[in-house]
């Protein structure tokens, strides 16, 4: 579980370091039951989803890639849903907007991961980039997400004889649609957040990301120079403060079409 120091200040982040241990013993809970039903496909499905909660952390300490709270514990959320109303209710089976819903949850959440990791480090670097890259970065990387579960879920299916995408080639498609329209969903958010849109969540999660990114950088620098790092003041990480040193996102002040006539009389002179 990603504790940081904030979380022992922060009655929302202690609350959601909560939910997300109950959430566990809820997965654990399940393996349990389904031992004891001798279910295989819910034992693996219960593992393997008990295990993809600790993949936040397991990135944090492996591979120095720190995510909000708040993002873990929905994630945690999310796969408890999964599994215990897609699985065992077998709303998958009865209701077709429940998995659309489920992979529409997946497509926003993996945009705004990309869209958080991205925005961080452009933040915390004072590079610039284009609103609209960072769109395309954040919806591409939340596809290529969904088409990685799928073709997970196509090798697990061939391979032990489950029924996870329930040999439908149009559940693949569906599946894939729905992530597709929660990631464009949140790159549309994302861009109007740096127009200037005021959204007190991503506010939050932007913070949370710059302050990590921060002591991260703060520690290589003091490892090289052998310097004692300063940590990283909570005014100095606001995205609005270090937006306003160094990075003025501003959306594209001329349009294709004057770009274009641009080139047209470019090429007429020549």
């Amino acid at each position: 579980m990603q504790q940081e120091d904030t979380a022992d200040h922060d009655p929302l982040d202690r609350m959601l370091v909560k939910v997300s241990w109950a959430a566990r013993i809820v997965l654990i809970f399940a393996i349990g039951l389904s031992i004891l039903s001798q279910d295989l496909f819910l034992i693996f499905s219960s593992t393997v989803a008990l295990f993809a909660t600790f993949l936040p952390s397991l990135l944090k300490h492996q591979f120095r890639v720190y995510l909000p709270l708040e993002i873990e514990v929905f994630a945690t959320i999310f796969i408890v849903v999964h599994l215990a109303l897609g699985e065992v209710i077998k709303l998958y089976q009865h209701t077709i907007w429940f998995d659309l819903v489920l992979h529409y949850s997946t497509g926003f959440v993996m945009a705004l991961i990309a869209y958080l990791l991205l925005v961080g480090f452009l933040l915390v670097n004072r590079v610039t980039a284009r609103p609209r890259a960072i769109f395309f970065f954040s919806v591409l990387f939340a596809m290529g997400i969904g088409a990685m579960w799928e073709i997970f879920e196509f090798a697990i299916d061939q391979s032990f004889g489950f029924h996870m995408q329930y040999n439908s080639l149009s559940d693949t498609m569906w599946d894939l649609v729905a992530t597709l329209i929660g990631a464009i969903v949140l790159g549309l958010i994302g861009i109007k957040y740096l127009a200037g849109e005021k959204y007190t969540m991503m506010d939050r999660l932007l913070r949370k990301m710059v302050q990590a990114q921060e002591r991260r950088k703060s520690k290589v620098a003091s490892g090289l120079s052998g310097a004692t790092p300063e940590p990283a003041t909570a005014q100095d990480a606001t995205p609005q403060a270090v937006r306003e040193q160094a990075l003025p996102f501003k959306m594209p002040t001329r349009s294709l079409r004057e770009k274009g006539r641009k080139v047209s009389s470019r090429r007429t002179r020549s």
